[in-house]
């Protein structure tokens, strides 16, 4: 009797724990809630020190598995929206202040430059090669409005580059292969990146702009690549 007693006792708490980490998953918790805004509060103080901003009720997004904010500016009134990424550790996601003071149409250019750049120096060694999108941020009045695209301007944020490779010949050695290939042209040519993501997707035809991905690798700049890292769809 006291054995069914331990048993159904331990069940009761591993189907309690199973209910509570679910629960937090998609609502969060006030202790991590908490952490989060205390960091939102900090990175507001350290970040616009002339300004002041009251944060207000924050709600969980479990598709980020953190908090999304909207921030009053006292004194303008204007709300921007921020998130923490990450239940217990946070991480800023987005920085509503930032990208209202972003340069779009000056960073269009240069990715657009950038781009062109890019595929210039990988398009003979990878013959798979679809597209390079990257991303460049430039705050306005930070950059000259004509100036012209260059791997070593002032950026404060570090570049992130998309890749996209027809993988419709290729097997995952190969795919592996040409991210290695990619990671080693960009830092012997000196490129400053946070972030590449390479995305080796199955074309039905010549019509077919987007494809279906097969395998997609991410990696930083000076990580070293492993090829159980490849995600396979």
């Amino acid at each position: 009797m006291k054995v069914k007693k331990w048993i159904y006792s331990i069940l009761i708490v591993v189907l309690s724990t199973i209910v509570l980490v679910l629960y937090t998953g998609f609502n969060g918790n006030p202790i991590s809630k908490f952490i989060a805004e205390k960091s939102l509060s900090n990175h507001l103080e350290e970040t616009y020190p002339d300004r002041e901003f009251r944060i207000k009720e924050g709600f969980h997004n479990f598709k980020i598995s953190g908090y999304e904010f909207n921030v009053v500016e006292i004194g303008s009134g204007i709300e921007f929206d921020f998130t923490m990424n990450g239940d217990f550790i946070p991480r800023l996601g987005l920085d509503g202040v930032r990208q209202s003071q972003l340069d779009r149409r000056l960073m269009e250019r240069l990715s657009d430059e950038a781009e062109e750049e890019m595929t210039t120096l990988l398009a003979d060694e990878i013959n798979t090669l679809k597209r390079i999108d990257v991303n460049v941020e430039v705050l306005k009045g930070q950059l000259p409005n004509d100036v012209v695209w260059d791997k070593d301007l002032p950026f404060d944020n570090q570049l992130t580059i998309y890749i996209l490779l027809d993988l419709s010949d290729l097997k995952k050695e190969e795919f592996f292969h040409i991210a290695q290939n990619v990671q080693e042209k960009l830092n012997k040519e000196g490129y400053d990146y946070e972030r590449v993501i390479i995305d080796g997707n199955v074309f039905e035809n010549e019509q077919d702009d987007y494809g279906y991905v097969k395998y997609a690798l991410g990696f930083h700049k000076t990580e070293k690549l492993k090829e159980k890292d490849i995600k396979e769809f």
